[in-house]
């Protein structure tokens, strides 16, 4: 779908670094806590912002942008991009409105 595009730049990237995929979303602040409690997104800006900031040369934010589409559109989920730069395609997530549709 992406291939040669921005989120194939960001995965092979991601691959030339050391600490893998983990130390990327470490350095991101993307990794889970010391009490294994999940991660947060981060906004497509923000993710651009943070991969420019560690060297990314490739199109940031179009990246980002398209990462987020995996999402809710606006955030990049910590293992959205796990599954991005490990060089998979995570399914997009289905729209919220049905989500929750029963209350007590």
């Amino acid at each position: 779908e992406d291939s040669g595009g921005p989120l194939a730049e960001l995965a092979a990237w991601a691959r030339s670094r050391s600490g893998g995929t983990e130390g990327l979303l470490r350095q991101l602040g993307l990794h889970s806590g010391p009490n294994g409690e999940s991660p947060k997104s981060v906004s497509a800006g923000e993710l651009a912002a943070r991969l420019n900031a560690l060297g990314f040369r490739g199109a940031a934010l179009e990246a980002a942008t398209r990462a987020a589409r995996f999402g809710d559109g606006v955030g990049v989920p910590a293992e959205v991009l796990r599954c991005l730069v490990s060089g998979g395609y995570p399914r997009p997530s289905p729209p919220s409105s049905a989500a929750s549709t029963t209350s007590a």
